[in-house]
């Protein structure tokens, strides 16, 4: 696939106390960092299909603790599948993770604020994380397709620019497992609000009455638009509705998918 000429395939698998988790190398030097999914830790990150807030904020102590991050200072994305990026700040510290106030409605979360990690969940959805390595600034994006079609993916890097002074050669991004265009079957009038969105249709893939889209290339190709280096870029590159069943997918397990998440501690 051409447009991942140049782009870092693959993160790194680790595992400490019993529980499965993922790095980024381009991102260990200079964040805190971890994907977190695989159905075999037994782990809930978000109080919906059978998991209630105890199950939620256990599973966040135990990554926490792994990953030596501050557990009472946890953020939690509040997703609606828009475009919104909140700012995190210290009085934000424990919404919607160990204390019972939620953010308001918000699919991404930005801040340059030390020792509070910011988290997003997922079960499909892509996962997208950026940091600007010179003034440290840290983002994570639940993108699901309305917030892709929406840009949620340039809104993030437009606030890092705008409002961080990021350099886009100083800015990394990561993006999770997500449902690849292998799995990702929509109706037409789905399609049709994408091509009219991003006026080309090189990402569709015409699948008798229905389509499949490659959300990747959507966002990829948004991402290389602000100048970013493609070797700035890791993808991981698994789908998580077919090619790996030990990551959760509601898209293959509908009611009895698990939760993903993506936290990121300065």
């Amino acid at each position: 696939m051409d447009y991942l000429k140049g782009i870092n395939i693959g993160f790194n698998k680790r595992i400490k106390d019993g529980i499965t988790y993922y790095t980024v190398p381009s991102f260990e030097p200079y964040v805190n960092f971890a994907f977190c999914g695989d159905v075999s830790n037994n782990m809930a990150f978000k109080a919906i299909r059978g998991a209630d807030i105890k199950d939620v904020q256990m599973s966040f102590k135990k990554l926490c603790s792994v990953l030596d991050m501050p557990y009472n200072s946890c953020v939690m994305t509040n997703i609606v599948h828009g475009d919104n990026i909140i700012k995190i700040e210290d009085v934000h510290k424990g919404h919607g993770v160990s204390s019972t106030v939620k953010l308001s409605p918000c699919d991404g979360l930005i801040t340059d604020k030390a020792e509070i990690p910011i988290a997003s969940t997922h079960a499909d959805c892509m996962p997208i994380a950026f940091f600007d390595k010179e003034n440290k600034v840290g983002c994570v994006v639940h993108a699901g397709w309305r917030g892709i079609l929406a840009g949620i993916q340039s809104r993030a890097i437009e606030m890092l620019i705008k409002e961080y002074n990021a350099d886009s050669q100083n800015i990394l991004v990561a993006i999770g497992p997500t449902i690849n265009k292998c799995c990702f079957v929509v109706d037409k009038d789905v399609t049709k609000s994408f091509t009219d969105a991003y006026f080309r249709d090189d990402f569709v893939i015409n699948y008798g009455e229905k389509d499949k889209l490659d959300l990747m290339k959507i966002v990829i190709s948004s991402i290389l638009n602000f100048g970013i280096p493609a070797s700035n870029i890791t993808v991981d590159g698994r789908c998580t509705a077919c090619q790996n069943s030990k990551l959760a997918s509601f898209r293959r397990d509908k009611e009895k998918a698990g939760t993903m998440v993506q936290i990121m501690c300065i």
